[in-house]
């Protein structure tokens, strides 16, 4: 069983003209303070779309947990309504109480490509040193090669799930 933490559907604002690395779904989705603690499993789902792209001008997309990136596959170039999607769970290694401490992350996340065309991927990451007297964030960023008017991106779907033992 699952309770949903935080639902999101786009499509979220748009990041474009910029070369910067951006957050696309402005950190609204996160973890609660004092909620990663050993016995709790989360599930992160979402999608990102590029409803507009110029010529062969790259995207990089990654997926973070708090400042640390758990997913950044290499920039590619991107066609209009190329997509990346990605279903995690995250599971906690620390005990309650504890002030800082540790997320692994495993799953599978999409590359940017034409809606079932995209090869999946195995993410696996551990994620230490985290601060867990805040609020873990759960951040998407997209990072365009070139600064233009016609490259835009967003955040399509986004769902954090806490995941319940039925007793």
């Amino acid at each position: 069983m699952m309770r949903l933490i935080h639902s999101y559907v786009g499509p979220g604002s748009e990041h474009t003209n910029l070369t910067a690395e951006t957050t696309l779904n402005n950190g609204s989705a996160s973890i609660a303070a004092g909620g990663a603690v050993l016995g709790k499993r989360f599930r992160w789902t979402g999608g990102v779309r590029c409803t507009s792209t110029n010529s062969t001008d790259t995207l990089a997309i990654k997926l973070k947990l708090g400042g640390t990136a758990v997913y950044s596959p290499s920039a590619v170039d991107v066609a209009d309504n190329d997509i990346l999607v990605w279903d995690l769970e995250l599971v906690p290694r620390t005990a309650a109480g504890s002030t800082s401490g540790a997320i692994l992350v495993s799953g599978r996340a999409s590359v940017l490509a034409a809606s079932g065309t995209g090869t999946m991927r195995e993410v696996y990451a551990l994620v230490s040193s985290l601060d867990l007297t805040a609020a873990i964030a759960l951040i998407v960023t997209g990072t365009w090669s070139v600064a233009s008017a016609s490259n835009q991106v967003h955040v399509s779907h986004m769902a954090l799930y806490e995941i319940v033992s039925e007793a």
